[in-house]
């Protein structure tokens, strides 16, 4: 079992899902690495040890989906929640399908590298082949990932709900003097 390192943020006077996806997302990092016989680095993203981060991401311990994937899809969702204000969680979850269409690669060559990291990520191709019976390859490639990323970002906001929760009563708490 994972350790649960839960970091301690200062609670604001009123958390919000913004607030919140701001703290995760700068927990995010992008670091290069070599790539031999290549002149272009490979980019990984990557998460801080210690804070809201690292705790995120190990909810995903044994979520069937490749460690990269995660890591990418994490960012690319609090990176993009982050900018928008959201009144509440449902709001939130309601934008979850375009957020994920919007991040879907576009180009073949990325969602076949994709498809090709984990044997895991079959099962989304398998899952968009018999739910949405697209017309060929690339569509069908599309879809796959476009559910991986809806899966990850459900994941995602369900742990900023729980965050919230925390942090609105530990305010509640603070303002009764407890």
């Amino acid at each position: 079992m994972a350790k649960n390192n839960q970091a301690k943020t200062e609670p604001s006077k009123k958390a919000t899902i913004k607030g919140i996806a701001e703290k995760l997302y700068n927990d995010f990092y992008i670091k290069e690495f070599p790539r031999e016989g290549r002149t272009e680095p490979e980019r990984r993203t990557l998460v801080k040890h210690e804070g809201l981060g690292h705790d995120l991401i190990m909810i995903f311990y044994d979520f069937k989906l490749d460690q990269d994937s995660i890591y990418d899809f994490c960012r690319d969702y609090l990176g993009d929640i982050s900018s928008i204000d959201y009144k509440d969680i449902e709001a939130a979850r309601e934008g979850i399908f375009e957020i994920a269409d919007s991040n879907t690669d576009v180009y073949t060559h990325n969602l076949t590298e994709w498809l090709s990291r984990s044997n895991y990520n079959v099962y989304y191709l398998d899952e968009a082949l018999s739910e949405y019976q697209p017309e060929d390859g690339f569509k069908a490639l599309a879809l796959a990932q476009m559910k991986a990323r809806e899966e990850v970002y459900e994941k995602v906001l369900s742990f900023i709900e729980n965050q919230l929760e925390s942090e609105q009563k530990e305010v509640k708490a603070m303002a009764q003097g407890v």
